[in-house]
């Protein structure tokens, strides 16, 4: 089956426990091979099953597609449909591991990253390992930003703190290198005092329609899927 193919090979060359400088390695390797990217993104569209039976739509309105797993690596596509919102993850949170990420299609993120400080505003932290359990108040501060243009790569480490927003209405779309656990668990911070917003699944026909909606515009001249 030719869809693995690609991201096998690039998974071969990373460590076993890939930190966030091998992964944006990693995922320069995998968008430089553009026409296997496009041909692999077109066996996903032709087969979508598996995909969507790992895939949800985030509570945040984008879907969060997982394209490849494996043992030191997760290749994933987050895709912002045309018109959603909110567009983001506005909940300033960190991950149990690191990753790298490029913008494949549309306006970009906007990246938002925050610090625990005594000068900030409160929150309620969570922790989380699959579940959010309450950790109690802590004020945060903004400590910069950035903007993640299309093509641009950028790589995060399991520890920083930040919030992401998909920028304009077009559609959105960003390829993910995403390393294996290397924290139990992650942060979550709240001001709405809600502890979860769940997600939901994603059909197999929704993930066919969003792939292919990214190639319209990654690959506008290839080939339909085979």
């Amino acid at each position: 089956m030719p869809g693995p193919t690609l991201p096998a090979q690039i998974a071969e060359k990373l460590p076993p426990i890939p930190e966030s400088a091998d992964l944006l390695v990693g995922l320069g390797l995998l968008v430089s091979e553009r026409p296997a990217l496009h041909a692999w993104l077109r066996h996903v569209a032709a087969d979508p099953a598996p995909v969507a039976a790992i895939s949800y739509w985030h509570a945040n309105g984008f879907a969060k597609l997982i394209l490849y797993c494996g043992a030191n690596c997760r290749v994933r596509l987050h895709v912002w449909p045309v018109g959603t919102s909110p567009r983001g993850e506005w909940d300033p949170h960190s991950h149990r591991w690191d990753f790298a990420s490029t913008v494949l299609a549309g306006d970009g993120l906007d990246i938002v990253h925050h610090a625990e400080s005594a000068a900030g505003t409160q929150y309620t932290r969570y922790i989380y390992d699959g579940r959010l359990i309450a950790d109690g108040l802590v004020p945060l501060i903004e400590v910069g930003a950035s903007e993640i243009l299309r093509d641009n790569c950028y790589a995060t480490t399991s520890d920083v703190i930040h919030t992401v927003n998909a920028r304009g209405t077009d559609l959105v779309a960003t390829l993910v290198l995403q390393g294996p656990h290397v924290n139990d668990a992650a942060a979550v911070y709240r001001t709405d005092g809600v502890p979860d917003r769940p997600s939901r699944p994603i059909s197999a026909d929704e993930v066919a329609h969003l792939v292919l909606q990214v190639l319209a515009i990654v690959d506008p001249g290839g080939a339909e899927p085979s």
